[in-house]
């Protein structure tokens, strides 16, 4: 019998090997002393302001920043929005929050961002402040925040804008004593709510998501690698936020840009010599294509985690031949329950779809449409629940929580996937992206990979469905051209069909984008109005 799977329960699981006795602190207490054991260390490295943080000057900034939200009138499990881009006073802000026991809300923001949405959203937090570097946004707040009658002041770095705030004070006026400074502590480590994490918002409006203490303590346990650290990831995403504070506890330093293209990301490992980066595949897609990886010394670099969305082999293969001693590994995990849900995958492997083994402390099982749980090698739902943490669920949304768990207490990711008896994991899809089309299931990211492997001059495909009298659902392809670059329809259409396992009637669109959550995956649900659009267009 399989250590990793019971035949009679149809459960994968597999115990915690390290660190068996749980720590009942809060992360800013874990924090804090890790940070007061190394202080000349260096934790962070702003590549585009030049700045750099030990870990003293992250105390003293965070701590600074606590106090200051104290004197404010902000404390403990008050929720507070940041709002901001990557900059080398984001982090104290953060941590500064966790310090003071108050509750984080690191919103995101895009040109697509719908203040409807939003509006519903600040309604259930009710925020007492705001900080944020979108200086395009702020409008858009103030006028949610006087339509709910809610009075947050808005806090902008160096502020010159009216009606703002200036943080920056925050950072330097408390700073006195940061040696005798105490964290606010938890009472509870696995329920007490230390952040209100953004879904992704892929396929609907955007979830509130509880984030407790014990969730990110839980991840940051265990062997660690010292190496340097970057990520093309933005701060409103929950990986970001989870990779920040555990590289703080660790002792990792984190090289970091505000903006950046991809050929500045590039650059930036050059400079700084990066070792490990957790990356988007559409990023990786980008990387592939740009000419700077073929002129920058990337030697430095020993592991690539892709994380977001699953790798295909051929973008794995493509990627290797610039960093050839680099190990590249694919990653899974659920901003729901917390965070990774595998331990990585090498992609040295090459095997398809797999993204790494069922995390330790954690159980699945797969079932079919009807709830009744499979056994390995058989593709259905997968579902997974943590064997020491409860599930936080959605911030004052008891029917959603209640709703994403199975009878039994297993959180139903949505994805479809197999294991095998070694408790390896094998992604297949999201569920809601297989296309019902005349009796078969089609893959929407198996039609975007055909793409994006094997038509020049894409930047960006999304595939949706749409309803059809015909066929029920259609799937039409999205598709935003390089700039310079013509595409034809049909052409992409035919080299569709060479590689897909069976023909099926579609229609291809051109935009010149295409809305994206925080997180680089496709808002699909907008993306198939816009369609929907210029059908309706074309049929007057």
């Amino acid at each position: 019998m399989s250590r990793v799977f019971d035949p009679i329960s149809k459960v994968w699981r597999r115990r915690k090997v390290w660190n068996t006795s749980r720590v009942k602190k809060s992360v800013g207490e874990v924090v804090y002393q890790s940070l007061m054991e190394n202080l000349s260390t260096v934790c962070q490295i702003s590549d585009d302001s030049g700045e750099i943080y030990t870990n003293e000057r992250m105390l003293k900034a965070a701590v600074s920043f606590a106090r200051g939200l104290t004197c404010k009138g902000i404390n403990v499990g008050d929720k507070v929005i940041v709002l901001m881009h990557n900059y080398h006073y984001l982090l104290p802000c953060w941590l500064g929050c966790i310090l003071a026991g108050v509750i984080l809300c690191p919103f995101h923001f895009l040109n697509t961002s719908i203040k409807e949405e939003l509006c519903e959203l600040i309604a259930l937090i009710e925020p007492k402040a705001m900080f944020t570097s979108y200086l395009e946004a702020i409008e858009m707040f103030q006028e949610i925040f006087e339509q709910l009658n809610i009075r947050c002041p808005i806090y902008v770095y160096e502020n010159k804008i009216d009606g703002c705030h200036d943080m920056k004070p925050f950072f330097e006026e408390h700073v006195a004593g940061f040696h005798e400074f105490r964290p606010k502590s938890t009472v509870d480590p696995d329920r007490d709510l230390m952040v209100i994490i953004l879904s992704s918002s892929t396929t609907g409006k955007p979830k509130l998501i509880n984030g407790t203490h014990s969730q990110l303590l839980d991840l940051s346990v265990g062997s660690f690698s010292k190496l340097t650290f970057a990520s093309t990831m933005q701060p409103g995403w929950h990986s970001e936020f989870i990779l920040a504070f555990i590289l703080l506890i660790q002792g990792c330093p984190r090289v970091i840009r505000a903006h950046y293209t991809i050929d500045d990301f590039l650059l930036m490992l050059e400079r700084h010599k990066v070792q490990f980066i957790y990356i988007k595949p559409k990023d990786i897609f980008q990387m592939i294509k740009s000419r700077t990886i073929k002129t920058v010394n990337l030697e430095a670099l020993k592991r690539v985690a892709s994380t977001g969305e699953h790798m295909s082999i051929k973008m794995a293969q493509d990627l290797q031949k610039y960093i050839p001693k680099a190990t590249i590994l694919s990653c899974y995990g659920i901003s729901d329950v917390g965070g990774g849900l595998t331990d990585c995958s090498d992609m040295k492997a090459f095997v398809h779809q797999l993204v790494g083994k069922i995390r330790r402390g954690f159980e699945f099982i797969v079932i079919d449409d009807n709830g009744k749980r499979l056994g390995p090698k058989t593709i259905g739902e997968l579902c997974c629940r943590s064997m020491t943490l409860p599930f936080p669920g959605y911030y004052k949304n008891e029917k959603l929580t209640r709703q994403s768990l199975t009878k039994d207490g297993f959180f139903a990711t949505g994805d479809l996937a197999y294991l095998d008896i070694d408790g390896n994991v094998f992604l297949i899809e999201r569920k809601k992206f297989n296309i019902p089309y005349r009796g078969k299931l089609l893959n929407q990211g198996n039609v975007e990979r055909i793409i994006l492997e094997n038509v020049e001059g894409i930047s960006a495909v999304c595939v949706v469905d749409v309803e059809s009298d015909q066929h029920g659902v259609m799937p039409y392809i999205a598709i935003v051209p390089d700039i310079g670059v013509t595409l034809k329809k049909d052409e992409i259409v035919q080299t569709v069909m060479k590689y897909h396992p069976f023909t099926f009637e579609t229609k291809v669109f051109f935009f010149e984008s295409l809305p994206m959550t925080i997180s680089s995956k496709f808002r699909k649900h907008i993306i198939r109005e816009m369609i929907m659009k210029k059908l309706y267009k074309s049929s007057e």
